[in-house]
Formats: C-alpha cells, sequence, structure tokens
C-alpha cells in the first residue's frame, strides 16, 4: 500500500502544481485513506496536512478543518517537531483566519514562527511575521 499511496501523492502533488486543485484534493484524500488503512500514522498525517492545505486553496475552510485538525493532532501524538510541526500549524492558522478566528490563529502563527526561527527557515519566519502584523 506505501508506493501506491506514495505514487498517489506525487500525482497530487503534479495536480496540484497544474493548477488542477479539485482533482489534487481528491487524489491527496485517497492517498490519506491508502494510509490509514495501513496504519501509517505518520505518512497520513502528511497526506492529510495536504488534503486539508488543498481544500483551502479551493476556498473550503469548512471542509479544510477536519483533515488539518488531525494532522496537527497526529503530529503532536507522534511527538513531531521543528518544520513538519510548523507546516502543520501553518495551514491550521490559515483556516483560523479564515474562519475569523484571529487570537487563535495568532496563537498558531507565534508556535510556527518560533519552529521556523530554529530551523533557519527565513520565509516561514516572514510569512509568519506577515499574518502577526
Amino acid at each position: 500500500m506505501t508506493e501506491d499511496a506514495t505514487a498517489l501523492h506525487a500525482r497530487a502533488g503534479a495536480e496540484s502544481a497544474a493548477g488542477d486543485l479539485e482533482s489534487a484534493a481528491a487524489t491527496y484524500a485517497e492517498a490519506a485513506a491508502l494510509r490509514r488503512a495501513a496504519g501509517e500514522q505518520g505518512p497520513l498525517a502528511h497526506e492529510l496536512r495536504h488534503f486539508g492545505q488543498t481544500l483551502l486553496e479551493l476556498g473550503r475552510p469548512d471542509e479544510a478543518e477536519g483533515p488539518l485538525s488531525e494532522a496537527l493532532a497526529l503530529y503532536r501524538a507522534l511527538g513531531t517537531g521543528g518544520v513538519t510541526l510548523a507546516n502543520a500549524l501553518r495551514p491550521m492558522a490559515l483556516l483560523h483566519e479564515a474562519q475569523r478566528r484571529p487570537e487563535e490563529a495568532r496563537r498558531l502563527w507565534r508556535q510556527a514562527r518560533a519552529l521556523y526561527a530554529a530551523a533557519g527557515i527565513a520565509a516561514g519566519v516572514e510569512e509568519a511575521d506577515d499574518h502577526l502584523g
């Protein structure tokens, strides 16, 4: 199953890069289902994050909340930190902004910023700073 999910993830990335976000979302969802069935928690979190981000890009924040929340919960349960966690906090912060929940968004942006800064990811720090004002 892992190879199938990996191939699906690559296909979804190509669909997204080509601007076909609807197809990308469906493909990420399919890859997530395979990861879930295989019991691959870390890869499942990764697929869910991409699925949720794609739903956000499609302007569907309410649909994105479930996958993004699950991804973040999985990463935290697995003890994942660093850039991987920052990359999960980022779309959750964007989701909260879209849902007009600024305090929750700011809390997540501060966490993501600290993780990006610790990893030396200037673009992540700059994006967080832009959202924090």
